[in-house]
């Protein structure tokens, strides 16, 4: 079963294996479902603690995985589409939520209309910078990613 969830620590920049390490002293780093606040346990006091925990960042699974090697695809993965039959459509996109209508886009297409013909090459927190690709103006996807203050 794919996580719901991974952690990227936007200082640190990395994703934190919240299976297999401690962060800072702090154990059972989870999302509040509620909220969509990292938080955790401190491994001294075992209180849960969500204020040190603001650089780090929830990503959603979207429930869909690539058809080439099932890779899980989460809000911020890059997915380049090959072998579309409207050849305008192929090329590499963002993965990110329309905020308005909560639809998963790839561009601006709708992420399962295009699924079959997508393979997920990295994402935007690590690989901004190394691949090319297209995102929804109406949506910043690295802002939330960045190392400033929200």
């Amino acid at each position: 079963m794919v996580e719901k969830y991974k952690i990227w620590d936007r200082k640190g920049k990395r994703f934190i294996d919240i299976d297999n390490e401690d962060y800072e002293g702090y154990s059972n780093i989870a999302m509040c479902p509620n909220t969509g606040d990292v938080m955790g346990y401190s491994v001294s006091t075992g209180e849960l603690d969500t204020e040190c925990f603001r650089d780090l960042i929830a990503i959603e699974y979207t429930g869909f995985s690539d058809n080439a090697n099932n890779e899980p695809i989460f809000l911020g993965s890059i997915v380049k589409i090959k072998g579309h039959p409207k050849q305008a459509i192929n090329g590499a996109y963002a993965v990110m939520r329309d905020h308005k209508s909560k639809r998963i886009l790839a561009g601006k297409k709708e992420l399962y209309s295009i699924l079959s013909y997508a393979t997920v090459i990295g994402n935007i927190q690590e690989d901004s910078h190394s691949i090319n690709f297209n995102w929804n103006e109406e949506v910043n996807p690295l802002q939330k990613y960045d190392n400033k203050k929200d």
